[in-house]
Formats: C-alpha cells, sequence, structure tokens
C-alpha cells in the first residue's frame, strides 16, 4: 500500500529503508502493541514526524542513566523551598552542597530557556514585521 504526504508517494517503511528508521519504527511498533494500540500506521507515522521535526540534525539522545539523572535533578528542583535541603539532601543520598549545586544547575538552565524563549519571540515579531513590509 502506497502512502501520500503533502502530494509525495511514500513507500511503506519497511526494510528499504536504512537500519535506524527501521530501528525507530520497530520501537513504536513493539511500545504501541504493549500499550494496547491498535493501529497498523502509528508507528509510520510517529516516525515520519521524527523526520519531519528533526530530520537532518544532530541529535543527542542520552543512555537511560543520564536521563534519570536528569529527571532526579529537575525533580529536586521542583521540591526545594529553601528550608528542606537536608530533608532533600537524605532523601536522595547527597550532601547538602550537592543539592545546592544541582538547584544552581537547575536555575541556570531555566534562565537559557526563558532567554531563548524571549529571543524567539523577538525573531517572530521581526519575521512578521519584514513579511508586512515586504509580503513575499
Amino acid at each position: 500500500m502506497t502512502k501520500k504526504v503533502k502530494g509525495c508517494d511514500l513507500f511503506p517503511l519497511d526494510s528499504d529503508y536504512p537500519e535506524t528508521v527501521q530501528t525507530i519504527i520497530g520501537m513504536f511498533k513493539d511500545r504501541l502493541k504493549a500499550e494496547g494500540v491498535i493501529n497498523e500506521n502509528l508507528a509510520d507515522k510517529l516516525t515520519l514526524e521524527l523526520s519531519i521535526v528533526l530530520g537532518g540534525r544532530d541529535v543527542y539522545i542520552p543512555k537511560l542513566s543520564r536521563l534519570k539523572t536528569f529527571i532526579r535533578n529537575i525533580s529536586i528542583f521542583d521540591k526545594f523551598n529553601g528550608d528542606n535541603t537536608k530533608k532533600l539532601a537524605d532523601e536522595y543520598d547527597m550532601t547538602p552542597n550537592r543539592i545546592y549545586q544541582i538547584v544552581k544547575e537547575q536555575q541556570a538552565i531555566r534562565k537559557k530557556v526563558r532567554e531563548n524563549k524571549r529571543l524567539e519571540a523577538r525573531q517572530k515579531e521581526a519575521r512578521q514585521l519584514l513579511n508586512s513590509a515586504f509580503p513575499p
């Protein structure tokens, strides 16, 4: 069966595609099946969505242990109230100094995210202004 995306024919995403794409499709199919989702084309659609959003980019996907550390640090930051450092240190088997370091790191990350959002908003405004002044 041929699939269509924006007027282009796509052959079923299968063994004709690179090994990485096959791995992604298989991973999606296995997870969807395990979750009880019955949709023959959903794994292919999710793979195409990844291609649209991330295609051609270098993407870093951390190992599970690193991802767990990221999640733990976010959790510590979310729970931190300034008065519970010792409690968090005990809960996460860390020193109070490490808790403070994590909080400081998370504050810096969140500040950078806010700055990027402001920059993106200014860039969007500039594009709109240019487009209104000089229509394509």
